[in-house]
């Protein structure tokens, strides 16, 4: 079998695309589901592949293939919720190259999130952009760009992809401390709220990324004062030999 995109219904050519695949922190599935239940996004396709058989997701009690296609108006969301070896990237890659080369995006988001520093409240979202039109509307939305760096995956095929083709395209990373990360998956959605001109509510990530964050600390105190109890005890315990 090969790996394929899979539409149950028909959708225009020209849209929006945001790729989302799992990343550090699950801060690019975080986003975009979000964006899904934000936007009232409805599953319109799935990708089908025997390297990926044998796994199916639950949510509300209705089973659900991994990697699913959304769509609204003029958005499209390629979510998923398995991480993708990379042995078999440039197969899933060429999948969706295939299916980009019929759909024509008017333009293209990768979303991911990378390992850093501990950040409390917004995180800093970097870019880099394919089009100078692309660069401006990143600027615009505050997006620092990236200088020097290095993109992986399938984010990096659809990247180098849809600058071969000349499709706007941004790929959007932030620095994550914590997995889950909400609070980065949260400044994420704000500046595709900007690049997209729609409306989706993080109150809700931002109030459980500070649960999160909280229950982090209070943990990796737990184990600091453990850690000096066990200095503590060792200087008193008596030695023989």
């Amino acid at each position: 079998m090969t790996t394929k995109v899979v539409l149950y219904e028909s959708i225009p050519e020209g849209m929006r695309v945001i790729e989302a695949f799992p990343s550090n922190g699950f801060v690019s599935t975080i986003a975009a589901q979000r964006i899904i239940d934000g936007l009232d996004m409805k599953v319109v396709g799935h990708i089908e592949s025997d390297k990926i058989q044998g796994i199916v997701v639950i949510h509300n009690s209705v089973p659900l293939k991994p990697i699913r296609v959304y769509a609204k108006d003029d958005l499209c969301v390629i979510y998923s919720e398995v991480m993708i070896p990379l042995e078999y990237v440039n197969e899933f890659s060429k999948a969706l190259i295939d299916w980009f080369n019929r759909l024509k995006p008017k333009e293209v988001f990768v979303l991911a999130g990378i390992s850093g520093a501990e950040v409390s409240g917004e995180h800093e979202i970097l870019g880099i952009a394919i089009t100078d039109e692309m660069s401006k509307r990143m600027k615009n939305a505050n997006v620092n760009k990236i200088e020097n760096g290095m993109v992986s995956g399938i984010s990096a095929e659809l990247l180098m992809h849809c600058s071969g083709e000349g499709i706007p395209c941004v790929s959007l990373v932030t620095e994550t401390h914590f997995v889950p990360d909400p609070m980065a998956a949260a400044s994420m959605i704000k500046i595709l709220n900007t690049l997209l001109s729609v409306k989706v509510t993080t109150d809700e990530l931002v109030a459980v990324g500070k649960e999160i964050e909280s229950q982090v600390k209070d943990i990796s105190e737990q184990i600091k004062r453990g850690k000096e109890k066990y200095k503590q005890m060792e200087c008193l315990t008596p030695m023989y030999g």
